[in-house]
Parts: C-alpha cells; structure tokens; sequence
C-alpha cells in the first residue's frame, strides 16, 4: 500500500472509516490505519477501513514537521473480542497511545486535533502522559457516563 504524500498537508493517524470527515476523499489528507479491513457489523451494515497507507502511528516513516495538520482518534477500547466498538475502532493500549501521540507531535508543524473518549483512562491522565498542554478543547456529553473529548494542540516551531 503506497501513497502519493507529496501534497499531503493533513495526515489522519488512524482514519478507520473517516467517520467524521464531510469529504471522505479530501486530496490534502494522507488517510492512515493499521488495520485495514472491511468487516460485517452485527447489524449487518459494511464498514470498510481503507487507508492510504498502513503504517504503524508509533513509528511514522515521515520527518520531523512533516504535517501542518494532524489528526490523532485512537482506538479507545481496551477489551479484545468481536464487539461492535472493536470491530469498528480498533484496540489499543494506554502506552500506545502516548507512544502515538508523542509520534504525531512530532511530524505535525503546527496543529494536532486530537479525540478521545475518556471510559478507560480520564483525559487529565492522557494529558499529563503526552507532557504537552493543549491549547483548547470541548467536551459533549455521551450517554452521560463517558465524554467525547475534542483537544487542539499547537506546536511553535522555533
């Protein structure tokens, strides 16, 4: 899997099934995730992961500054099994996603949107992991007992 990243100013770390983006297709974004796969959900629906390219969000292949933008939604189920969050978002360890936080800070030039949903670790734990302060950030209520998180982070470049 090869892709075309010369004019890539966005890179989406894990874009899954693009779930948020209006324009699944958007030329500027170099779509990411380690695990492509077109699974059956239990409803019967088709979802389909097909990224760009298939690299590894702890060991990007890009230097350092590489991205204007980048967007980091990590998997943020801990539980294996064939569950619909599993299939659809993935599994990923708490070390992970520091690991690939700290990965995504370093070939963005300036901006990391990053999402999370804090059931498994509160998002002031991911934070004081990362050991960079976001600039700004939004949280929307879910069922009431989990948070949908929204951070900006901006980095200076010297």
């Amino acid at each position: 899997m090869t892709a075309d990243i010369e004019n890539k100013k966005i890179f989406d770390a894990c874009c899954g099934g693009r779930m948020f983006y209006f324009n699944k297709e958007d030329e500027r974004v170099l779509f990411n995730d380690l695990n492509p796969r077109i699974e059956i959900l239990c409803d019967g629906r088709v979802f389909e992961c097909r990224p760009d390219t298939a690299d590894d969000f702890k060991n990007l292949p890009y230097a350092d500054n590489s991205f204007d933008l980048v967007i980091f939604d990590p998997p943020h189920i801990r539980k294996a099994g064939r569950s619909y969050m599993a299939l659809k978002y993935g599994i990923c360890s708490f070390e992970d996603v520091v690991a690939g936080f700290k990965e995504c800070w370093r070939v963005t030039s300036g901006t990391l949107v990053f999402k999370w949903n804090d059931t498994y670790e509160k998002i002031n734990d991911v934070i004081n992991a990362f050991g960079v302060r976001p600039l700004l950030g939004h949280r929307r209520n879910g069922s009431g007992e989990t948070q949908t998180i929204w951070l900006i982070f901006y980095k200076e470049l010297e």
